[in-house]
């Protein structure tokens, strides 16, 4: 069976042993006169935390190395961006020409050949 490190918040820390199925049942800490529950712990070498190089074309235009997670957090910084793990770059929803477009008066002019303001639509048949 796996062993199991964990910690209350009182800093003590102690090891247990379960079987993969229990390891998330509430552990109280052993050390007398505490009892407060305890957290497991993962030991920071066995967290994998591996960074790839990438280009990023969204901050400026222009292609850039992302070569580093700190060069990626400061240009997420200077272009008031926020990075998660889950959810690559979150960043604020910028309009594009066609947000502003109703289908529904696109189709309307296509069929009568007017558009809304009421000039004439001119279609090239090439």
């Amino acid at each position: 069976m796996p062993r199991y490190d964990y910690k209350c918040a009182s800093g003590h820390q102690h090891e247990m042993v379960f079987s993969m199925a229990d390891y998330k049942q509430v552990i109280i800490c052993p050390s007398t006169s505490c009892g407060l529950s305890s957290d497991l712990q993962v030991n920071r070498s066995f967290q994998i935390d591996i960074f790839e190089p990438y280009t990023e074309t969204n901050f400026t235009g222009k292609p850039i190395l992302v070569e580093s997670a700190a060069q990626r957090d400061a240009l997420c910084s200077e272009h008031s961006l926020s990075y998660d793990k889950t959810q690559f770059n979150r960043k604020p929803k910028s309009t594009t020409a066609v947000d502003d477009i109703d289908l529904g008066q696109v189709k309307t002019a296509l069929e009568t050949g007017v558009l809304p303001d009421g000039t004439k639509l001119e279609l090239d048949a090439s």
